[in-house]
């Protein structure tokens, strides 16, 4: 059996690659527009679905909309 390894972003990671304040992923993040997980306080994100929410919305990002 194999079990996949996830990749997991920081909110500075995930800033820096979408080159986005941290601001504004905590108010995407609120207004459910970024997947996101948390482990106790700790908000993370795995690179696998923040790879899918690009795809679904490059258009989108492209005009803008994430900032």
């Amino acid at each position: 059996m194999e079990i996949a390894q996830k990749k997991f972003l920081t909110k500075t990671e995930l800033a820096d690659l979408l080159k986005v304040s941290w601001v504004t992923l905590d108010k995407r993040r609120k207004d459910g527009i970024l997947p996101f997980h948390k482990i106790g306080s700790r908000v993370i994100y795995i690179e696998s679905d923040v790879e899918i929410f690009l795809k679904n919305t490059e258009a989108s990002i492209t005009v803008g909309v994430l900032k």
